[in-house]
């Protein structure tokens, strides 16, 4: 499945704020992006991976919780210059994968808030 555009903004967001920058397949069937660290490629995408998003979630200090509001929805918390916001993903049919999706976006709004520094 092609990464949408929107995916790969969030994922290049969420790997500014960890400090890697992705290499992007230049084919449009490109699934997932890679970087290079200390002279080895390895493909990186914490949307469908739960190892990078667990690694992000943790070097970010995001705080995970599930609660149900009208639906079950996964809370990834972060802080902004001291200032604590969340992000809120429906679960939906996978939980796992609303977690993960709930990690990138939060780390995503800390990348894109590293820009203005």
């Amino acid at each position: 499945m092609r990464i949408s555009d929107e995916d790969r903004e969030l994922l290049n967001s969420a790997a500014k704020a960890i400090g890697i920058e992705l290499i992007w397949d230049a084919s449009p069937e490109a699934y997932s992006p890679w970087f290079i660290i200390d002279g080895f490629a390895d493909i990186w995408n914490p949307l469908d991976n739960d190892r990078d998003a667990l690694r992000m979630a943790v070097k970010l200090e995001i705080e995970l919780s599930s609660a149900y509001d009208a639906g079950m929805n996964a809370y990834a918390g972060y802080s902004i210059d001291d200032d604590m916001k969340y992000v809120i993903e429906p679960t939906g049919e996978d939980p796992y994968a609303a977690t993960r999706r709930a990690i990138v976006r939060a780390a995503a709004e800390i990348g894109k808030a590293m820009k203005c520094e």
